[in-house]
């Protein structure tokens, strides 16, 4: 074992020379260093204790001559930030980039586990074992690829196995950096660029190590190297020296797997020799792609559709000694934090019927625009929504041919529900009156519309009745329709009526905090039984009522699902496709299925995706679902100047709230359900909750001191919580009714928040910044902002047929003391703030689609557009005392995919 370099030391290690690096430090900023964990060619990685949040993370320093050189200091900084963006189960979480005295460094998680080559044995891994590690590996690296990330570096000893038996990958997107190739022996690392080679010689694809430019497809090589390995206890590419394997991988056919270990299905044989193709044409094009055949392959051993041949005895190998030197690497960095809400143990899937086991996956639309969609019983038409700034249009496909028509053409509605009868002759669908931007509306809340029935190839639509919440579940006959209704007490039924509205019977109801899910129930294909998925502060279940009489005909089907979003019938009954929001994910919306009536579920997809809707043809051989990607990002910048504002951060923040902090800074949610915090100009981004509790809207006080925001960490009690501006000493706020828009009053002492109503309608509630029972407030407006003196409340205000509104209301919510109609136009009223003198308004209105951020006086007067943006949809915004405002602005992303069972 090399001792450590003193600072002044110059050493040389294969022909290069280097400035070696500094003796460990005894601390870090507020990071006490505890041990030196190991060194690689782009710096020291040490364990630390965090004194502020009490926990071990891992620092990685970066090299002392590297860190003099101001561009790789910067392309450091700017490349952790894109990797910290990644939010993933299977990727080491990067928690921040920080200096002290000049020592730029990443504060990381701590796994504790062991490296990849520690637990392949000389024989290789069983199968089980092998596929339990390579999927999930798989996975890491495409949600990796999707962020334009490639790693550069896979090998055994950047993947480590967790205690627990959880895969984390390292060093994403970070050996870019290392411009030594003195680090370590077995290594040859440069920046990256033509002419240059990056990464580890027994793991680089050819074009690596010919030094030519790589893209996502060089990691899908070392992926397939990475697979032979575990498969085999070998490496597919051996020789005495560096020059030696690359020559082996850049001339030599890999060994026959089946020669070196029988026992393996020449399926994973298969999978690896397309890995292993030497032109990256011929290889995997995806990682996703690569990972389905891996998940086939599992789908098939454990069904026994595919059997392994026998096990023969093998002789052992002996495992070559450089890969023993590479463990030590592996022990760089990462935690796992022990006991999150999010881990749940591994169980079988249910030996149910086993329906879209294996698919082939086709993108029908590509430009982005879908609103929602519906396949037809016989799987020959697929209906669809086109939105646009203007409206929404009705378009119906043949898949098999590409023709589509116009059904319903543009109109300045949103379709939130499409349903084909049984004999695929109509189509059944709902409208809302709501910008046509606000494409999510009815994802969060029922929506009162019109049902409508249109023939399948066009004509007139008929109006079959009103007062219809989400969207309809048609019986197998087609005479009757369910959908949700709502009463004056806020109470959401379910509803069993004729097609034309008539001889309509309440099933069930849910009372808040439970409230049916918006997007409608399902019929059962015996006619029986009606689903009708529900959540509450406990997640979301799916309930299954009998039709006749409501009486449940089965517990509830249940999961840890965070959301549940839509259902379908498998057309034999045996149980439910669902997108749905699992509690251990942080966003990704994936398709399910759930058995019935035990309720066993199982994943049918298990990707980086997120999937909205589902429709199932009769012959369970289609199904199409929305591939949904709604990035925002944050804009800073002074109202009224054009060009003034401009844009900071990283994708995805700001999408669940964004505010001023008193110091300057701010705060947002991110996609990915964390709270961050970042500069005004987006530098210094740090993340301030680092787990998969889905955390989101942040506020603070005015004094900076604290942070409260939403949380499932104690899931189903205790939706609202508090912390230090600097993350640490996190404790519950209330344990009652759970939302979202959280504002603080300004002396601090109440917490004001949203909790989504039916109907379009919310209730505003407020409780004690020290923790107690809410109280309601008001629900005449949906989210609320204290004025600066602490006495008023103003908030939107949508009244069916009226103009949208803003309210300005008493503090107790009583009373309205005035109310300032939006200009003709705008159809949408979101966020409301208040100027930092206290007589203005500002609000988001959107137009056509659009959001801008207008201004209206207390005076009266006209409202005044203050930014002039062209497209997106403005999640929220904040505004600074200096008047600077902070906007999270939405683009919503669209297509249909159609998934094909393959025989």
């Amino acid at each position: 074992m090399r001792s450590a370099p003193s600072p002044s030391t110059r050493v040389r290690l294969v022909g290069v020379e280097r400035i070696g690096v500094p003796v460990r430090p005894e601390t870090l900023n507020h990071y006490r260093v505890l041990r030196t964990l190991g060194s690689g060619g782009m710096g020291e990685v040490y364990l630390a204790e965090d004194t502020k949040l009490h926990r071990n993370v891992a620092i990685k320093v970066l090299l002392e001559d590297a860190a003099e050189d101001h561009d790789r200091r910067e392309r450091f900084a700017r490349e952790a930030r894109a990797v910290a963006a990644l939010s993933h189960p299977n990727i080491v979480t990067i928690h921040s980039v920080e200096e002290d005295a000049g020592r730029l460094f990443l504060t990381m998680e701590y796994v504790d586990g062991r490296p990849l080559t520690e637990v392949i044995p000389s024989n290789g891994l069983p199968l089980d074992k092998l596929l339990a590690i390579a999927i999930p590996l798989a996975d890491a690296v495409a949600a990796a690829h999707e962020r334009g990330i490639v790693h550069r570096d896979l090998k055994p000893a950047n993947v480590m196995i967790a205690a627990d038996g959880r895969v984390k990958v390292l060093d994403f997107g970070l050996a870019r950096l290392r411009a030594d190739p003195a680090g370590q022996a077995a290594t040859m690392t440069h920046i990256s660029g033509e002419g240059r080679i990056l990464g580890t010689a027994a793991y680089m694809s050819p074009e690596q190590a010919e030094g030519r430019p790589v893209d996502a497809r060089s990691d899908l090589f070392s992926l397939g190297i990475l697979l032979f390995e575990m498969a085999t206890g070998e490496r597919p590419f051996t020789g005495d020296t560096n020059m030696s394997v690359i020559s082996a991988i850049l001339r030599d056919a890999p060994p026959s797997i089946s020669a070196i270990r029988p026992d393996v299905p020449r399926e994973l044989g298969r999978i690896i020799k397309r890995a292993l193709q030497k032109d990256p044409e011929q290889r995997y094009q995806t990682a996703k792609d690569l990972r389905n055949d891996l998940r086939l392959l599992k789908a098939e051993l454990d069904s026994g559709e595919l059997a392994a041949p026998a096990p023969v005895a093998v002789r052992p190998r002996r495992r070559p000694a450089g890969l023993w030197w590479a463990a030590g690497a592996a022990t760089l960095v990462l935690v796992v934090l022990a006991g999150a809400v999010g881990h749940l143990p591994w169980r079988p899937a249910s030996p149910m019927p086993r329906l879209f086991e294996r698919f082939d996956v086709r993108k029908l639309t590509t430009d982005g625009d879908v609103g929602t969609c519906a396949i037809s019983p016989d799987g020959t038409y697929v209906a669809y929504s086109v939105f646009d700034k203007d409206g929404q249009t009705l378009r119906m496909r043949q898949p098999a041919t590409g023709a589509e028509t116009v059904i319903v053409p543009r109109r300045s509605v949103v379709y939130v529900g499409l349903t084909f009868s049984p004999d695929s002759q109509y189509l059944y669908y709902v409208t809302a009156s709501e910008s046509p931007g606000a494409l999510y509306a009815y994802f969060i809340s029922p929506v009162r519309g019109r049902l409508f029935r249109v023939p399948s190839l066009g004509g007139s639509p008929t109006e079959l009745t009103d007062d219809v919440y989400g969207m309809v579940g048609l019986s197998p006959d087609g005479k009757r329709v369910a959908f949700y209704r709502v009463d004056a007490r806020d109470q959401v039924a379910l509803v069993r009526s004729n097609v034309d509205g008539s001889e309509a019977k309440v099933l069930a109801t849910r009372e808040l905090p439970q409230r049916f899910v918006a997007t409608g129930p399902a019929w059962s294909p015996d006619g029986r039984t009606i689903a009708a998925p529900f959540d509450s502060d406990q997640g979301a279940s799916i309930s299954t009522l009998s039709a006749d009489d409501g009486k449940e005909t089965a517990p509830p089907i249940h999961d840890l699902w965070g959301m549940i979003q839509q259902v379908a019938w498998a057309p034999d009954g045996s149980g439910l496709f669902l997108a749905a929001a699992h509690q251990s994910s942080t966003w990704g919306f994936q398709i399910w299925f759930a058995s019935y009536p035990d309720g066993t579920p199982r994943r049918v997809t298990n990707d980086a995706n997120n999937y909205f809707g589902v429709s199932v043809s009769r012959d369970a051989r289609s199904l199409v679902v929305l591939d949904s990607e709604w990035p925002t990002n944050l804009w800073v910048g002074l109202p009224g100047r054009p060009g003034a504002i401009s844009q900071v951060g990283s994708p995805g923040d700001g999408f669940f709230g964004v505010a001023w902090s008193p110091d300057g800074r701010l705060l947002f949610g991110t996609r990915d359900f964390d709270i961050g915090v970042c500069d005004a100009d987006g530098d210094n981004r740090h993340i301030l909750t680092v787990d998969q509790h889905n955390n989101r809207f942040p506020a603070t006080t005015r004094d900076g001191r604290h942070i409260f925001f939403r949380s499932w960490r104690e899931f189903g009690t205790s939706p609202m919580w508090r912390m230090n501006r600097d993350g640490g000493d996190v404790r519950a706020v209330t344990r009652g009714p759970g939302g979202d828009r959280l504002t603080v009053s300004p002396d601090g002492k109440w917490v004001f928040y949203v909790s989504p109503g039916v109907g379009g309608r919310a209730r505003i509630w407020k409780v004690s910044s020290d923790g107690g029972t809410p109280e309601p407030v008001t629900d005449r407006v949906s989210m609320v902002a204290v004025s600066p003196d602490g006495r008023l409340l103003a908030g939107p205000r949508k009244t069916p047929g009226a103009p949208a509104s803003v309210s300005v209301l008493s503090f107790d919510g009583g009373s309205e003391i005035a109310s300032f109609d939006a200009p003709p136009g705008v159809t949408e009223i979101g966020t409301v703030r208040w100027t930092s003198d206290g007589q203005s308004l500002l609000y988001s209105g959107t137009v056509n689609g659009v959001s801008n951020i207008w201004i209206q006086h207390l005076r009266g007067g006209r409202s005044t557009r203050t930014t002039d943006f062209t497209d997106e949809y403005i999640q929220d915004f904040d505004s600074a005392p200096d008047g600077r405002l902070a906007i999270a602005r939405l683009h919503i992303s669209q297509n249909i995919l159609q998934l094909s069972v393959v025989k």
